[in-house]
């Protein structure tokens, strides 16, 4: 029996950028970004 920690092809241990970002759109109103390695932010 494998554990509900345990990972295989078929069941990567990440979630999609796409639900991600659908999941954050359908909750909040303003823009919704996903990083990109490397980017950076001025504050």
């Amino acid at each position: 029996m494998e554990s509900a920690n345990s990972c295989s092809p078929q069941h990567p241990p990440w979630t999609s950028r796409e639900d991600v970002i659908a999941e954050a759109k359908a909750v909040f109103t303003g823009p919704v970004h996903t990083v990109t390695p490397g980017e950076t932010f001025d504050i």
